[in-house]
């Protein structure tokens, strides 16, 4: 599938492609001049460059109002959307109810939703070569590479904290190779893992320290690898969590 292009914005997926035509066909946008443009989409996942990219790609809409929720807040049964002649609405969220349906539909609002990461597998690899290419300009230093295990790492990786997560793992990747005065990018720089449920079932005549990984490591896969939800469940602190996975990735289970 060839690959679409649009300022910072790059891809092949057919969702993320029919936004970006959209974008470039100014009658488009301009149609939408009196009524709210919403952009839905997981935090991170690129909503707000959408929203700076339709703003500089059409000049009717420069002056657009960029309004930022969560969409709790649209849920909220006092909401009203502020009465604007131009309004872009950066919504935070996925899943949208009845009850969302009708406020967008009763205020005639376009709603635009950016796809989840991981249903654009295709993308990946470019996002992560442009980060690696952004990195190398703003430290004036080579351009490295994906390792062949580093690269089906982050193709196979679920990104729940969506682009904004990748682009944050690979500046720390490039960091730790540099810091080697490597030219390519490791898995294990990468510093990401999946866990598998057959990784976390319990045995009888297991010992207490391996119960305690089993079940932390279950934790994790439960959090969808969230470590801050995994803390809260655990009931311990984010410190505590952290130096659990690095003692784990020390003995090899990681």
């Amino acid at each position: 599938m060839s690959r679409y292009n649009l300022g910072s914005i790059s891809t092949t997926n057919l969702v993320l492609r029919n936004i970006l035509d959209m974008m470039n066909n100014h009658n488009d946008l301009t149609a939408l001049l009196n009524q709210p443009l919403v952009i839905l989409g997981k935090p991170g996942s690129g909503r707000k460059v959408l929203a700076e990219q339709i703003k500089k790609n059409c000049s009717k809409l420069a002056k657009a109002e960029v309004r930022h929720f969560d969409l709790s807040e649209i849920q909220d049964p006092s909401f009203q959307f502020k009465p604007a002649e131009q309004q872009i609405i950066v919504l935070a969220g996925q899943n949208l109810s009845d009850h969302d349906t009708q406020v967008f539909l009763s205020a005639k609002a376009t709603v635009l939703q950016v796809p989840d990461l991981n249903q654009r597998s295709d993308d990946i690899i470019s996002l992560v070569e442009f980060f690696i290419e952004v990195f190398a300009l703003m430290n004036g230093c080579k351009k490295l590479e994906l390792t062949e295990s580093a690269r089906n790492a982050v193709k196979t990786y679920t990104w729940t904290g969506q682009v904004l997560e990748l682009e944050q793992v690979i500046e720390k990747a490039c960091e730790r190779a540099t810091a080697r005065d490597s030219q390519t990018i490791s898995s294990q720089d990468l510093g990401i893992s999946e866990i598998s449920p057959e990784e976390t079932q319990f045995q009888v005549g297991m010992k207490l320290d391996e119960i305690e990984r089993k079940f932390i490591l279950q934790t994790l896969y439960f959090a969808e690898n969230n470590r801050t939800k995994a803390a809260e469940i655990l009931g311990i602190s984010i410190r505590t969590l952290r130096n659990k996975i690095n003692q784990y990735k020390q003995e090899g289970y990681l």
